[in-house]
């Protein structure tokens, strides 16, 4: 007869005494280096679905996880992100990026454009602001990082070429 009961040892990678859940080992560090980071309610996705949108945005540089609200909400405390608690609301998956925050809400939005899927945006914590799934359609409409830095100096570039221009000018 096997053992049972109090009798049963745990072995010593099972055991959870005075450890943290799964949950928090990650959301912290994650949560932590990530510039943007986009809340969904994942209901209704089956494995496959879920499955291809984690390839897509991982090819992308993203990663989208299931979070335990709760304790991502304390881990939103503990690296200074309280914000995190406000987009957290029912089952909650997560879309973390470490980069260019305008890039990683587009290949959300396109993803979700062509594949058709069912996630509820819910909103989005960026630079410490809340953003409404308003506020993120909007950033998705702004054109990426480098075509702003070449439109601004472009427009520099202008003013300068005019001022040389008038100064050049004769009186």
């Amino acid at each position: 007869m096997g053992k049972r009961g109090k009798d049963l040892e745990p072995s010593p990678e099972k055991t959870y005494v005075n450890q943290a859940p799964f949950g928090s080992m990650y959301p912290k560090e994650r949560l932590a280096r990530s510039t943007i980071i986009i809340s969904t309610g994942y209901t209704g996705l089956d494995g496959v679905a879920m499955t291809s949108l984690r390839r897509a945005l991982r090819a992308k540089g993203l990663e989208y996880r299931v979070v335990k609200n709760t304790v991502t909400a304390i881990a939103g405390q503990e690296v200074g992100l309280p914000e995190v608690e406000q987009v957290l609301q029912g089952p909650t998956g997560l879309v973390l990026a470490s980069g260019d925050a305008v890039e990683a809400a587009q290949a959300l939005n396109d993803y979700l454009r062509t594949s058709r899927l069912s996630l509820t945006v819910r909103g989005a914590v960026l630079g410490g602001r809340v953003l409404s799934p308003a506020d993120l359609t909007a950033l998705v409409n702004l054109p990426p990082r480098p075509v702003l830095a070449g439109q601004v100096a472009g427009r520099l570039a202008g003013l300068l070429t005019a001022l040389v221009s008038r100064l050049n000018a004769p009186a």
